[in-house]
């Protein structure tokens, strides 16, 4: 499912696993269960916590913008990964869903993703990969650090 937010990760006393999420998009809180779950749900994993794993901190300290946009327009992209390789702004492109994509691009010293909040502002980095769709055409589902 996309645009939701799990909020909670429980084993009932069946074994059945419980997961809670927010929708976005009806502003509802909803359950699932599942045999089991993969924790594949960011740095700040629920799954993860729930389960008592840990992770190691290796000492990365580039910060990175991360941009999720939706979309019913063609992008006309191809279907693989985006690796920009520029030295002053790298950056990934990459469609994460029917229509959803999402940038990722190294934040630059006194940037921070609210300086990103709007399609506007976010136009001179996507634009390389929306150029030829309408801003009307995209929303901006998340921008975060």
């Amino acid at each position: 499912r996309g645009d939701v937010e799990v909020t909670d990760v429980a084993e009932d006393a069946r074994g059945r696993v419980r997961v809670t999420y927010a929708d976005r998009t009806d502003g509802g809180e909803h359950v699932v269960e599942a045999d089991y779950v993969l924790g594949c749900d960011g740095a700040n994993s629920i799954v993860r916590s729930r389960i008592g794993s840990r992770m190691e901190d290796l000492g990365f300290e580039q910060r990175w913008l991360v941009v999720d946009v939706a979309t019913t327009a063609e992008l006309a992209n191809w279907e693989g990964v985006d690796q920009v390789c520029d030295p002053e702004r790298a950056g990934t492109y990459m469609r994460i869903g029917a229509t959803r994509y999402r940038w990722e691009f190294q934040l630059q010293d006194g940037e921070t993703a609210a300086d990103f909040a709007t399609l506007d502002a976010l136009g001179p980095l996507i634009r390389p990969w929306v150029q030829h769709v309408s801003g009307a055409e995209l929303r901006l589902v998340r921008v975060a650090e």
